[in-house]
């Protein structure tokens, strides 16, 4: 194997654009949707006269007292769902503005560490990148900078840089916690019940308070009022809430905790509680550990926070608070703890290390299916055992089988010049992974797994596509069988359209596009679902137009109709994101025909109170085929895509 090495590159940072890339836009999006395009077109000066009215009304000069965001439920589990925010262009633009005149102070309004388990701590000035250039090729892409993982971090970098844990997970399985362990008996769970919809925007100025009776108390009252009034536009102009989703909105709620970080230390002190010794507490975003060695300890600390919390409009949740004595384990990591016992079995059945090469090789399977029924009922006996769903395992082992896929996929060169090489079983090797990555990610289909199963999907298609050729036709079928099984499962089946976005089941499809044409899914009933809906949905069209391209006449001549008859007459690009999302993405795709591309630009100039005639047509259209926005919808690599996500872990 090649050596990888990284090197180092600066940010530029008279690029206030930049913050498009990473903090602006929800994660939770299809696969195909990103900021790249936005971030381009404001780089770059428009030679159509049309196109430059439309970026200046629309994003650059709005005249707009607010904008309305697109939201959207994502599934969480059976019975639990995630309102997410896409602010309007408009917003993400003057965010970028908030993001260059105050960025410097957000670390310093975020500069308490005792409690804070991930903070922004400076402003983001480098990026990495391996120096393979194959590696530059497939995985060129944003991630965000964590001060301890630089290393592995990829251009262009978030706008900050963030210290300790870039999940809440890890800090169970971090030195500090045992440490923490060693300390301490008991420990207290609990988190902010409904947090970002219960923030008032306004408390943004009560938080900073103590900054504003000191000497930067003008730059202070600037930063707190620029960051509500930024809120408020871009969310209907409402106070109570803030939008979930964008980096920028965990960036807010995470200044405004940090004045209850401050006020719960001084209502300990003034309680003669003294930090490392009778207590310390730790908070990521919303969740709360509070560690002691007696539970009066954390019956006073609970009630401080409360109270604290109280005074921002914000409560605990009650029915999520639990205490445990040590050996302290949350029940999350009990049952991954008995369920890595059956996956570590699971994984030296399917492959070994190779003495000779010391790479992973596949291990010949004479009963693909088998081995994965044998998982899933070590997995049911998990469950059982720690009074679990499969909410609770799913992603964990659809996490550690993925990585299985991309070690024997990363491996395969090196370990084809051993001499106990076998290519014929590796087919037997990615059934069973792929048929167990399917069956976890379906009891449990989550938005954020999907980009690891559409990641392995890809991976595993390209493989046997580009090394094992031979193999391919059998690799696409178990591929094309797990897919259409699962987007036919009833459990999703019943999802209102109308209720929810199904991004995980669109991020499936566009990763089966990876496909060759005879061995496509068919997507036909969903496809029903999202053109019978009422209303439309921009997701779920585009994801449609990206999958069916120009192959099939009769889907697009529908999707035209639809679109004509039930978005056109009442789009309002100017004030609503998902219309104006929706109709950037409509007009640069080529899929579509000219005359209704011309007809959303008619609208869009009708809407924003262009002159119709004034501006040639057939230019705007061409030149934002070539520059497009939200979906890049000829250029773009899913892989690429997904591995941009992967670097880019959420707050």
């Amino acid at each position: 194997m090649h050596k990888r090495t990284l090197k180092r590159g600066n940010i530029d940072r008279s690029n206030a654009q930049r913050a498009l890339l990473t903090d602006t836009a929800p994660d939770d999006v299809p696969i195909i949707f990103s900021n790249d395009g936005f971030h381009s077109n404001l780089r770059r000066t428009p030679s159509a006269p049309g196109l430059s009215r439309i970026l200046d009304a629309i994003v650059v000069n709005s005249t707009k007292r607010y904008t309305i965001p697109y939201r959207y439920r994502i599934r969480l589990t059976n019975t639990s769902s995630r309102q997410i925010s896409l602010a309007h262009p408009a917003a993400q633009y003057r965010a970028c503005l908030f993001y260059q005149e105050y960025g410097h102070l957000i670390p310093y309004f975020c500069r308490h560490a005792e409690i804070s388990m991930r903070r922004p701590t400076k402003i983001g000035s480098a990026y990495f990148y391996s120096n393979a250039a194959s590696d530059r090729k497939r995985y060129r892409g944003a991630a965000i900078d964590l001060l301890l993982h630089d290393q592995l971090v990829r251009n262009p970098g978030s706008f900050f840089a963030y210290e300790k844990y870039d999940r809440f997970y890890k800090f169970f399985s971090s030195e500090e916690f045992i440490e923490l362990e060693k300390k301490f008996s008991v420990m207290r769970l609990t988190d902010i019940s409904k947090c970002f919809s219960s923030i008032y925007s306004h408390t943004m100025a009560w938080a900073i308070k103590d900054v504003q009776h000191g000497k930067e108390n003008t730059s202070a009252v600037s930063f707190a009022n620029e960051f509500d009034s930024l809120m408020q536009f871009s969310n209907y102009n409402e106070t109570n809430g803030i939008p979930v989703g964008a980096e920028i909105s965990r960036l807010f709620a995470e200044i405004i905790l940090q004045s209850v970080d401050v006020d719960l230390s001084r209502r300990a002190a003034y309680n003669d509680l003294c930090w490392g010794q009778d207590f310390e507490v730790r908070r990521y975003v919303d969740d709360y550990v509070i560690f002691a060695n007696n539970e009066d300890v954390l019956d006073s600390l609970q009630r401080g926070l409360s109270e604290s919390l109280q005074s921002l409009n914000l409560h605990l949740n009650d029915s999520k608070t639990i205490t445990k004595v040590r050996p302290l384990q949350t029940r999350k990591s009990q049952i991954i703890a008995d369920a890595a016992v059956a996956l570590d079995r699971f994984r030296e059945q399917i492959a070994g290390r190779d003495s000779e090469t010391q790479s992973l090789l596949p291990a010949v399977i004479r009963n693909p299916r088998a081995l994965t029924r044998a998982l899933i009922n070590d997995m049911k006996v998990a469950c059982t055992n720690a009074d679990a769903g499969y909410e609770d395992i799913s992603p964990y082992v659809i996490g550690s089988v993925c990585t299985t896929i991309e070690g024997l996929v990363g491996n395969f060169r090196s370990a084809r010049r051993g001499k106990k090489f076998n290519k014929s079983a590796y087919i037997g090797a990615f059934e069973s992974l792929v048929s167990s990555l399917y069956y976890f990610f379906t009891v449990h289909a989550t938005v954020s797994s999907s980009y690891q199963v559409a990641r392995a999907t890809i991976i595993s298609i390209r493989f046997f596509r580009d090394h094992l050729p031979e193999f391919s036709d059998a690799v696409h079928e178990i591929v094309r069988q797990s897919v259409q099984s699962f987007i036919q499962n009833p459990a999703l089946q019943h999802l209102a359209m109308s209720v929810y976005v199904p991004v995980e089941i669109l991020n499936v499809i566009l990763a089966s596009s990876e496909l060759p044409r005879n061995y496509k899914i068919n997507i036909y009933d969903i496809y029903r679902r999202i053109l019978n809906d009422e209303g439309v949905d921009y997701f779920s069209v585009v994801t449609l137009l990206f999958y069916y391209k120009d192959s099939d006449e009769s889907v697009r001549n529908e999707i035209e109709e639809k679109l004509s008859e039930d978005f056109l007459p009442n789009a309002q690009p100017e004030s609503d994101s998902h219309d104006a999302h929706f109709m950037l993405d409509l007009i640069a795709c080529p899929y579509l025909t000219d005359n209704f591309r011309k007809a959303v630009l008619t609208a869009m100039y009708k809407s924003l109170g262009i002159s119709v005639g004034a501006y040639f047509s057939r230019v705007v259209i061409s030149e934002m085929e070539q520059n497009p926005w939200f979906v890049n919808w000829k250029q773009i690599d899913l892989l690429n895509h997904l591995q941009k996500k992967e670097l880019r872990p959420v707050y």
